[in-house]
């Protein structure tokens, strides 16, 4: 055996190897713009959004009163380094008649183009057939004990929130659904404030049966506000072609006379966390079957009326292979309606060889001295 055959050889294991280890990818962001959109229609409170998978085509749902129904049609046309430069809400849709639905908060796109829909009042999921149909198809209720309470109302200065379902995302690599509570069930342990987090269940659904498993996710407290005047929670999920899951934190609330608001982005790890279905107390398992996530990027906003991004959906390929990765603004409260894009880039993770390296290390070497 010649050592070029050799070196030849183990080059092709190592370019396998390499390429099967990129398929986990390690993300990161770069950029980072707010852009304020426009609009041909009437569209106020958008809050979810997701890539249409052709062109600068995304479709966004509203939590305003009277739009459950309705699917606006944006166009967010991005650079070749995923900066955008032109944003506007195009049209709106109407979807089938999915009964008594409120508080559109998610939207993805699914098996053959159906869109699915995240209602946050009603707490369920309504599937719609793929456009430009539309037509009412089904309702799905998240499972127990995920929608135990149903949802939970707080008082906040004198406002009141809701936080039941807010997030709704497509795994493309498995055919999954992916959707979440904001904050915690009366089960499962506080809401948030500034000195504590909230945990939250993620629940991976089968659409096609409904079959689920759910895992225990810990928001972070409100970090940086006036304390006792903030709150945060879990606001959207997102999913890579990889199967890579990314989340969004969102934190609201006031810094001394100041409205303050934050996005946080992170990358989730599932290695070490397990279906928690059969637990009634989610916090009583954290510490044992936790999500793990690591942090991408932390937006702060301030002013009278913040920004308050609540959408985030993968958009298209830019350049180099690269992914754009937007956000939405809900307006509600005289936010600012804007859409926020970074660049997102999976990088290789380092391959281990273990065991197989050193027997295919040594077969290698053996071989050469015989050559």
């Amino acid at each position: 055996m010649t050592r070029s055959f050799l070196l030849f050889f183990a080059s092709l294991v190592t370019l396998h190897l390499s390429s099967f280890a990129q398929a986990a990818g390690l993300v990161s962001l770069s950029g980072g713009n707010a852009y304020t959109y426009t609009s041909s229609v009437s569209a106020a409170e958008l809050s979810g959004l997701t890539y249409s998978g052709v062109g600068s085509t995304y479709y966004a749902v509203s939590d305003a009163g009277g739009n459950e129904k309705t699917l606006f049609e944006m166009d967010i046309t991005l650079g070749g380094s995923g900066v955008i430069q032109s944003a506007n809400v195009d049209s709106a849709i109407a979807l089938g008649d999915a009964g008594a639905v409120s508080d559109a908060e998610g939207v993805t796109l699914g098996p053959g183009g159906d869109v699915f829909v995240a209602y946050e009042g009603s707490m369920n999921i309504a599937r719609f057939a793929a456009l430009p149909s539309g037509a009412y198809s089904a309702t799905m209720t998240p499972p127990a004990p995920l929608t135990v309470a149903k949802r939970s109302i707080k008082s906040f200065l004198t406002l009141n929130f809701t936080v039941g379902l807010e997030s709704l995302a497509y795994s493309p690599s498995d055919g999954m659904l992916w959707t979440a509570n904001e904050e915690a069930t009366q089960d499962d342990g506080p809401l948030s404030s500034t000195a504590n987090g909230t945990v939250v269940r993620l629940a991976k659904i089968d659409p096609a049966t409904s079959a689920s498993v759910q895992y225990a996710y810990e928001v972070f407290a409100a970090q940086g506000f006036t304390p006792g005047f903030g709150s945060s929670g879990l606001a959207d999920l997102a999913v890579l072609p990889n199967g890579t899951v990314l989340s969004l934190e969102r934190a609201f609330g006031a810094s001394g006379l100041t409205g303050r608001s934050t996005f946080s982005i992170y990358e989730l790890d599932f290695s070490g966390a397990n279906d928690i279905s059969a637990v009634t107390d989610a916090s009583s398992v954290l510490a044992q079957h936790r999500v793990g996530k690591t942090l991408l990027d932390t937006v702060v906003f301030t002013g009278s009326a913040p920004a308050n991004f609540e959408g985030l959906t993968i958009g298209p390929q830019i350049d180099g292979g690269d992914y754009g990765l937007l956000l939405i603004s809900d307006d509600g409260g005289g936010a600012p309606a804007q859409v926020y894009s970074y660049r997102l880039t999976l990088t290789p993770e380092p391959v281990s060889f273990g065991l197989a390296g050193i027997f295919l290390c040594g077969w290698l070497c053996a071989g050469f001295r015989r050559g």
